[in-house]
């Protein structure tokens, strides 16, 4: 299922931090680094430019945004969180 004329699996990510789960993202970073990240899910926004951002928290409690566009899949864990900031899914 994708919305906002993403092609990504976003109803997923929604799915997944409305009910507080994390999730594992396969994205393409812009210095071209890729692979599987594990990361609570908390909104997205769109940037000044346009691009439809995913803001998350990584495993070292950083909070970090991947473009959306860079994500080429999602997996939902069974693996709980508790919300560090507010999930505005």
């Amino acid at each position: 299922m994708t919305t906002w004329r993403t092609g990504s699996p976003v109803e997923l990510i929604r799915f997944a931090g409305a009910n507080r789960l994390r999730v594992t993202v396969d994205c393409v970073a812009a210095a071209g680094r890729s692979g599987p990240r594990t990361v609570e899910p908390y909104s997205f926004r769109r940037s000044q430019d346009g691009n439809l951002l995913l803001f998350v928290v990584n495993d070292l409690g950083e909070l970090r945004s991947y473009r959306v566009d860079r994500i080429r899949g999602i997996q939902i864990e069974s693996e709980t969180f508790s919300p560090r900031y507010l999930v505005e899914f």
